[in-house]
């Protein structure tokens, strides 16, 4: 069993330096592009499951103008961020006035 398991582990991680290779990178550049785009394909899974919505009151000033919003999801897990222009987020805390 264990041979096996190293046969296999080999495998995977002579496949992962033949295509860091191909792409002219280090392994270390090419794993470290895999976990990430993974992270990604978890958080659009989140998002599907449990959806999202901008928190208006944790909105940042990011540049002169432009404020940095918050995609939480319905578990409070942050999905990601939406940059809008200062006249489109006092628009959006209007609306939100008259929803509630």
């Amino acid at each position: 069993m264990q041979r096996k398991l190293t046969k296999r582990n080999k495998n995977w991680l002579s496949d992962m330096l033949k295509k860091a290779n191909r792409n002219h990178m280090y392994l270390n550049d090419w794993l470290s592009i895999k976990g990430n785009l993974s992270d990604a394909k978890m958080i659009d899974r989140h998002v599907a499951r449990y959806g999202v919505s901008l928190v208006l009151e944790k909105a940042e000033l990011v540049f002169s103008e432009y404020y940095s919003i918050p995609q939480i999801s319905s578990k409070g897990k942050i999905c990601g961020y939406v940059l809008k222009h200062k006249s489109k987020l006092d628009e959006l805390l209007v609306r939100e006035k008259e929803t509630q």
